[in-house]
């Protein structure tokens, strides 16, 4: 009983620290501190160091907090294939133990990675950026129907955010989702093969509209340093070649 006690303690940790239901992801200090260390142990008896959830923790413009990304979900058309959310427990004979923040020497989490996967049918429509010999995509933004950001929701990166939501081209603004893709190729290949007009020093990006083919976009935030929770986020789309990516898609805001 004690252990089960103690596991659900453990739980309600996690919660509060995956913040969902704490719409800034802020983790505030509990009043009161259990030590959970003699359970946290594997059945050989060695200290459990990790250990993944089986969803990723998401938000977007669409919605005021945080909620858990699973398997099978359906996002901006596409599917969600793998997803988690790993935890690392840290014991107080890590060198990197907060001893200012936890003074009572018990295990506390750091949410060291957030992630999830998806893979879609259909070409995503969006405005393409050419800049710094990379490919990037931005998808327009569908209300309620959005991909999901994985790093922390906090006022920085709300911040960061809303200033990619609004791209403009050619004197039209664009309405887009803030999760900018860098693409990735399975082949090789030069930018220029199909942005004949693209410079590789030039100051300023190119954009177009346009449609991508994915075999999947990942998703993924994870910790900067040792002791610290998510804070650094990538996203990646993988694709096999320029022939899937395409131009001149009308913009579905306007209809032109």
């Amino acid at each position: 009983m004690k252990k089960i006690l103690c596991l659900v303690m453990l739980l309600n940790l996690i919660l509060c620290s995956c913040g969902s239901k704490n719409k800034t992801n802020e983790i505030k200090p509990n009043k009161k501190s259990v030590d959970i260390s003699e359970i946290l142990r594997d059945t050989n008896g060695n200290e459990i160091n990790k250990f993944n959830l089986d969803y990723a923790v998401g938000w977007n413009f669409d919605i005021n907090d945080t909620v858990n990304i699973k398997k099978e979900n359906i996002l901006y058309g596409c599917t969600v294939n793998e997803c988690h959310s790993t935890y690392k427990i840290m014991y107080s004979d890590n060198s990197y133990y907060d001893r200012k923040a936890h003074q009572d020497g018990n295990p506390y989490l750091i949410w060291n990675e957030n992630q999830y996967e998806v893979s879609c049918k259909n070409n995503l429509n969006g405005i393409i950026k050419v800049f710094n010999n990379n490919i990037s995509f931005f998808p327009f933004d569908e209300y309620n129907d959005n991909f999901m950001q994985v790093s922390a929701r906090n006022e920085e990166n709300l911040e960061y955010c809303r200033g990619l939501r609004v791209l403009e081209l050619d004197g039209e603004k664009y309405m887009v989702q803030s999760t900018e893709i860098s693409i990735i190729s399975e082949n090789e290949f030069e930018i220029k093969e199909k942005f004949p007009e693209y410079e590789a020093f030039s100051s300023e990006p190119l954009y177009y509209v346009g449609s991508i083919f994915f075999d999947k976009i990942i998703f993924s935030a994870k910790s900067s340093k040792e002791n610290e929770d998510i804070s650094t986020s990538e996203i990646n789309g993988f694709i096999q070649s320029l022939d899937d990516i395409h131009t001149g898609t009308e913009n579905p805001q306007t209809g032109k």
